[in-house]
């Protein structure tokens, strides 16, 4: 009994550990993550370009196998990687196989056989497809998540990585109840065993010289010279010291085949089976496994059905998006008229599809909302985060071919090129005023933010054809392509290249 009671009671803590992460992780770690409404409104694409069903799933059109192959890339250069396609498949399928075959083993054993009959140990073919099945599925199950996972944070910023966490938390207590069962109680059961304190039958199991006896309707029979009961085993599946009544009646052949063997007399009486503390175990370990299989097959459930777990952010709402274009033809109408005549206003690109901050922008704006209260007025957007650097990695989500252009070339790097070869920068020869008005102004900054997430003054406002940006990006767009009607006309024009190539260069 004490050992059923720490079993229990381990069982108790392994769930209550997994219910209060999943918990802990829906309260403190979720984040909110990018989400497709956003991506959506800015590559003017409908959910169903890459889901088959409008809200999401997993479910995927050609397009949305395409995207996702190359990389979350709708860039058709990249090229999507077909052995990793053909791995996920075939690991796909043995994960499935093997996870059916475990599971419907221990559906059948519970519906049918029932826990009880295994009272004297598992036996050997059980044994090893239940090994063999949990660490097909453990190994596919890695090759699985190495494949869809595209980086760590992913696994608690997402509602496929929550319940991906759950999932492996049921198949880690399955693995530690079924390495359980298959070393120290199947030892336990197979000691009582012998000592026949199960079965009196027991002892004339056919092994070590000793009989086997075998009971049908009452009848108990010797087998010990029976060339199909080698070894204690008929046909792999039936042992003597049982009463095999049932059994036969299951078997290709009848009863007359006892004919052939010695008839011992009626049955001797049969004691109930005396409970021991391995038993009670096992068969409490056994409902456990049965625990953790819903809870396995419910996360799957979950991933094809289920409600998301996390929020998307931001949430593109074309509200906002008006409120901001109605502000602005009010507030900064220049601004507004460049934006009219702009080939973004006749394709519906406003405001908010290039100055929504994203999670984790350093840039984000504070006064925006500020100014819009204080100006008594009351906009959508008065509560939306904005970023008021624009980036080529932001163009780079529409314009995705001429933004990989840029970043490869000289515009983009001439930040560097200069610190690198000019030698009065390098031995430090130039005054502050000459580098920002004679060198940043052209080349671009290293924009920097003071501790309190503001746009430091030396470094910004800067559109230089090289600067360094908050997100790693290099350059900016409205070096050539002032804003913010981005004429291509004007960005062609001599006067746009000089504006920055003036004499000798």
């Amino acid at each position: 009994m004490r050992s059923v009671g720490r079993f229990r009671r381990l069982g108790t803590i392994l769930v209550g550990l997994g219910l209060a992460g999943v918990v802990a992780g829906w309260f403190v770690g979720v984040r909110p993550v990018q989400a497709t409404p956003y991506f959506s409104a800015q590559t003017n694409q409908a959910c169903t370009f890459c889901h088959d069903n409008p809200t999401g799933g997993r479910g995927l059109t050609r397009a949305g196998h395409l995207f996702k192959t190359r990389g979350f890339s709708l860039d058709p250069a990249t090229r999507p990687s077909p052995w990793r396609g053909w791995l996920e498949l075939i690991a796909g399928f043995f994960h499935v196989l093997a996870g059916v075959i475990w599971f419907g083993t221990v559906f059948f054993v519970h519906l049918f056989i029932k826990p009880r009959s295994f009272s004297k140990g598992l036996p050997l073919g059980e044994r090893i497809l239940g090994v063999t099945c949990i660490i097909i599925v453990g190994v596919t199950g890695v090759v699985l998540t190495w494949l869809r996972v595209p980086r760590l944070d992913y696994l608690w910023t997402s509602t496929w990585g929550l319940v991906w966490m759950v999932k492996v938390f049921g198949y880690l207590c399955l693995l530690a109840v079924g390495v359980a069962a298959t070393t120290v109680i199947h030892r336990r059961l197979k000691k009582a065993a012998m000592a026949g304190r199960i079965d009196p039958l027991a002892q004339a199991d056919g092994r070590e010289g000793r009989p086997a006896h075998v009971v049908v309707g009452g009848e108990l029979y010797d087998l010990s010279n029976s060339k199909l009961w080698k070894d204690g085993r008929h046909m792999g599946r039936h042992a003597p010291g049982e009463d095999l009544t049932v059994a036969l009646e299951d078997a290709p052949h009848g009863p007359e085949v006892l004919d052939r063997v010695p008839k011992l007399g009626p049955a001797p009486d049969r004691e109930a089976p005396a409970e021991t503390p391995a038993s009670r175990t096992f068969i409490v370990l056994s409902y456990l496994v049965l625990v953790l299989i819903f809870l396995v097959i419910f996360c799957l459930a979950y991933w094809n059905w289920g409600p998301p777990l996390v929020s998307a952010a931001p949430p593109f709402k074309a509200k906002v998006a008006r409120g901001c274009v109605q502000c602005h033809q009010q507030a900064t109408p220049g601004i507004y008229q460049d934006w009219v005549r702009s080939r973004h206003a006749k394709a519906k690109v406003g405001c908010l599809h290039c100055h929504q901050g994203l999670r984790g922008d350093r840039d984000l704006s504070r006064g925006h909302a500020q100014y819009v209260r204080y100006k008594k007025k009351v906009w959508p957007a008065a509560k939306t985060k904005l970023s008021a650097v624009v980036t080529p990695r932001d163009c780079g989500r529409c314009h995705l071919a001429t933004a990989r252009q840029y970043s490869k070339s000289k515009h983009a790097n001439t930040l560097r090129i200069i610190w690198q070869i000019d030698p009065w920068l390098k031995q430090g020869l130039t005054s502050t005023l000459e580098r920002a008005t004679g060198c940043y102004y052209c080349h671009g900054t290293v924009l920097k933010v003071d501790k309190k997430g503001k746009l430091t003054s030396a470094t910004w406002p800067n559109t230089g054809v090289g600067r360094l940006n908050l997100d790693n990006s290099r350059g900016s767009c409205t070096s050539c392509h002032t804003r913010h009607r981005f004429s291509l006309a004007e960005a062609r024009k001599p006067e746009a290249c000089g504006q920055c190539h003036l004499g000798p260069d």
